[in-house]
């Protein structure tokens, strides 16, 4: 009977040995069929044929001052220096490559390591001027638990004045789209009054049937009969009666008799300012910036 002439391998383990011996070649860098070395040999005008046409035209058009002085600076300095620029639109060239360049976004600078693949686009493409948005909860009045100023938004303010929260209730609304003047007005008609009163005194004036007195105003008011300089300003009348009623609300968690409290504490004064711009003809354009208010209200318990 014959001898079995050694050990023989199964077919799994041949292919495992098979792939080890087959080496991983990484895949070498080309452009337009070139290598690296042989783009960064080439010339200004040797490379144009391989530039997109984009590209190719701003070229052909010849480098500016601030350009070549950039160029000129890479030449000069080693692999690891970081030179600054604000040329947000220079062309990278292969002499670019494994150096590092901050480019300005508009607000600092960024880092930016030059890569093969980026051979041909610009270097503002690599310098993102715009930030990541991030998107917070509903606004006030998109759903049912957001139709006055939630109390989440108190939290985060500080009030101008302490007072008792034991005897106390107070809303605040922040940066609301109505006139700071307009505000304060209203603040000074409507504070120590009861807030039957004060509620009736706000929804007059939205329907237009009284007036404020103007103290705090810049000329062009027209007269009222039996008050003098004063106005009709609805908008600023919506708001408040709506911090006014979520301070309402928030005395009657508390356990306040809410016809026996008066506004103790009303305080308004500028917010944030948003920017706007109107475009106009001829490229121009005016700022169009909106003015916001911040208004706080504390109610008190009559004994």
């Amino acid at each position: 009977m014959a001898k079995k002439s050694g050990f023989k391998s199964s077919a799994r383990s041949r292919r495992k040995l098979k792939r080890k011996k087959i080496e991983v070649r990484k895949k070498e860098f080309q452009y337009r069929g070139l290598s690296l070395e042989e783009l960064q040999k080439l010339s200004i005008e040797e490379l144009l044929p391989l530039f997109t046409s984009r590209a190719r035209r701003s070229l052909k058009r010849g480098l500016t001052e601030k350009q070549d002085k950039l160029l000129n600076d890479i030449k000069k300095s080693e692999m690891g220096d970081v030179i600054r620029t604000h040329l947000r639109d220079m062309i990278i060239l292969p002499s670019f490559v494994g150096h590092r360049i901050d480019v300005h976004n508009g607000k600092e600078f960024q880092r930016v390591d030059i890569q093969p693949y980026m051979i041909g686009h610009y270097l503002g493409e690599f310098a993102l001027t715009r930030s990541k948005v991030k998107h917070t909860g509903p606004g006030v009045g998109a759903t049912r638990s957001s139709k006055f100023m939630p109390l989440k938004w108190c939290k985060m303010q500080k009030y101008s004045i302490n007072m008792d929260p034991d005897k106390t209730a107070k809303a605040y609304g922040y940066e609301l789209h109505c006139s700071p003047k307009d505000s304060m007005n209203l603040a000074y008609a409507i504070k120590g009054m009861k807030t039957v009163d004060a509620d009736n005194y706000l929804n007059e004036i939205i329907q237009m049937k009284r007036s404020v007195k103007a103290i705090f105003h810049n000329g062009k008011k027209s007269h009222q009969k039996g008050i003098g300089p004063g106005s009709y300003p609805q908008k600023a009348a919506k708001y408040m009666l709506k911090i006014l009623k979520n301070a309402e609300n928030n005395a009657e968690y508390k356990g306040f008799d809410v016809e026996n409290m008066i506004i103790s504490h009303i305080s308004t004064y500028r917010g944030r300012i948003i920017r706007g711009i109107m475009p106009r003809a001829q490229g121009r354009a005016t700022n169009k910036n909106k003015k916001t208010t911040n208004i706080e209200i504390i109610l008190e318990e009559v004994e």
